[in-house]
């Protein structure tokens, strides 16, 4: 906002820059690592200082924002310690009441814009589990495992917070068992080391500077999920490639073979969109603990609860090997101490007055503009990618919102109609995923907004072969949407690559060959088929990146 000038003021009820990695006000527990690396979850104008790629402790990602807010002389503009009451629209105009400190002191202000940026998890999801008798707590009341020596724990969910968790505790308690509603859908951070070293552990990977200090660009997720080359591919392709991985799986370490049958069981019914149709666990660590025999992992639909005992009557799998069930078995675990609900939040804006407003982002464009609000209410954080960062999709959109106030920008007077389509074909491709709302596909979301923009990147000319290899087979990092247009700052994608010469940061395997391969065979089949965006008639053969989002 203060770069297309306008006059810009953020409020924050924490102490501190950061939100939930604010360092001088520990919100998230011990251990916490981020499951998208410091390159992908770093705003396009300011790289992280590190030389090299990995994933960044909560402390690591708290310093980079704080050093974002510094570079930019931003906290003369941040409000801490201060909570919105009240946010009422009327005549154009938002009025806006807080309070700061302790003290509570009252400020009301009359605005033209409400950017509410605070992302949809505000309030734990707490369901209590009826008839239980023993410890409840949610994953937000979660520290350390310490806390847990000696008892037997269930943990209900099977998200990145209770794969962490779970193995976090794992070397504490007496017996962990992780209940997860649908079957488990898991993408590990380093495919290709998770599956050939038996002994890999990615927590003591992310720790240790001389293990991740190695690694490659190519060693990382993103690659097989965000580069151009994998979602220039076909749908079928896109998904052919996960489940030639999951094939060799079943031969490959032990937290792999693990690995593979939950994921081959995810997508039994739906093999075409493959681990796209749900939320993935970006996070292998509850693989290599069931493998090690300390966690077990139960899928049922449903549970009941008796004193300390639990009861699944329609379990698809349960236990800790590499063997899934061929029909529904009753399971039970009992004797348990504690329930964590690994559950989620909820959203709460009971200080907005906005009504008739639904709160389905899918109506919203782009997952950010309610229909017939204009641009007088915008939200981030709602567009939260299937794969890659949040903050790249709510710096792309913050960038849209600042040129459309100030008139360099127009919504489409369509918007409200292309919001639909959108909705229409998010149901369809997310098909087993109907309660996450907020989940976009992340390359053709970008794009989407980029080219709305101005700054979708232009691909390097052949004379620069090696910038149009890494434009090709590197992640799609937000510092490619620098390069031209509104806002470009080139030096920062340069320097970056700079940081990541072909010959000692790539590696070829043979998914990422087959990967090239099929994006090499889209090319002609997509000038024949056409680029209409959206899941109707022969969505399977389109390129990936043309499904959603309307990214033609």
């Amino acid at each position: 906002m203060l770069e297309a000038g306008h006059k810009a003021i953020a409020v924050d009820k924490g102490p501190g820059i950061g939100g939930v990695f604010c360092r001088s006000h520990d919100t998230q527990y011990e251990n916490l690592y981020l499951t998208i690396s410091n390159m992908f979850m770093a705003y396009s104008d300011f790289a992280p200082s590190e030389s090299n790629i990995k994933y960044s402790s909560k402390e690591e990602y708290g310093k980079y924002l704080e050093d974002y807010a510094d570079h930019f002389g931003l906290r003369e503009h941040i409000r801490l310690n201060t909570t919105v009451t009240q946010a009422t629209f009327r005549d154009d105009r938002w009025k806006v009441t807080t309070k700061t400190g302790p003290s509570g002191e009252e400020s009301v202000q009359e605005v033209d814009a409400l950017i509410v940026a605070s992302g949809s998890s505000h309030v734990a999801n707490r369901v209590e589990p009826e008839g239980f008798t023993g410890r409840v707590l949610h994953s937000s009341d979660y520290n350390s495992p310490s806390d847990f020596a000696g008892q037997k724990v269930l943990l209900v969910g099977s998200g990145e917070s209770a794969a962490d968790i779970a193995s976090d505790i794992a070397g504490e308690a007496a017996g962990v068992t992780i209940w997860s509603r649908s079957p488990v859908s898991v993408a590990p951070r380093f495919p290709g080391i998770f599956s050939t070293d038996p002994d890999h552990d990615e927590q003591v990977f992310m720790k240790d500077e001389t293990k991740w200090g190695n690694a490659k660009v190519s060693d990382f997720l993103e690659v097989m999920t965000t580069s151009r080359m994998a979602n220039a591919a076909p749908m079928w392709a896109y998904s052919a490639v996960r489940h030639a991985i999951w094939g060799t799986g079943k031969v490959a370490s032990p937290a792999a073979r693990r690995l593979s049958a939950w994921c081959r069981q995810s997508v039994k019914e739906d093999g075409l969109r493959g681990d796209q149709a749900s939320v993935p666990t970006k996070n292998a660590r509850m693989c290599t603990e069931a493998a090690r025999g300390n966690l077990n992992v139960v899928v049922a639909k449903t549970a009941t609860f008796s004193g300390t005992v639990v009861t699944f009557p329609d379990a698809i799998y349960e236990g800790n090997s590499d063997q899934v069930y061929d029909s529904p078995k009753e399971a039970k675990v009992t004797g348990i101490d504690t329930v964590l609900l690994c559950t989620g939040y909820k959203t709460d804006f009971s200080w907005l007055d906005a009504p008739g407003l639904d709160w389905n982002p899918r109506s919203w464009f782009k997952q950010c503009f309610p229909p017939g609000l204009g641009n007088h209410l915008m939200f981030l954080g709602w567009a939260r990618p299937h794969q890659g960062g949040i903050p790249s999709c709510a710096e792309i959109l913050s960038r849209y919102i600042a040129m459309i106030l100030n008139g360099t920008r127009t919504l489409p007077a369509d918007n409200a109609e292309q919001a639909k389509q959108d909705e229409a074909n998010a149901n369809k491709f997310y098909r087993r995923a109907q309660h996450s709302v907020n989940l976009v596909d992340y390359p053709a979301f970008i794009d989407s907004v980029s080219k709305l923009i101005g700054c979708h990147p232009n691909t390097p000319k052949v004379t620069e072969p090696k910038k149009l290899l890494k434009y090709w087979i590197y992640p799609n990092w937000s510092f490619w949407y620098r390069q031209n247009g509104p806002g470009a700052t080139p030096k920062v994608l340069e320097g970056v690559l700079a940081k990541f010469p072909l010959r000692k940061s790539f590696a070829l395997d043979p998914f990422i060959i087959l990967a090239f391969l099929f994006s090499m065979i889209q090319l002609p089949i997509g000038a024949i088929i056409g680029r209409r965006p959206g899941m109707q008639g022969l969505w399977a053969f389109k390129s990936k990146k043309h499904l959603l989002h309307n990214n033609k």
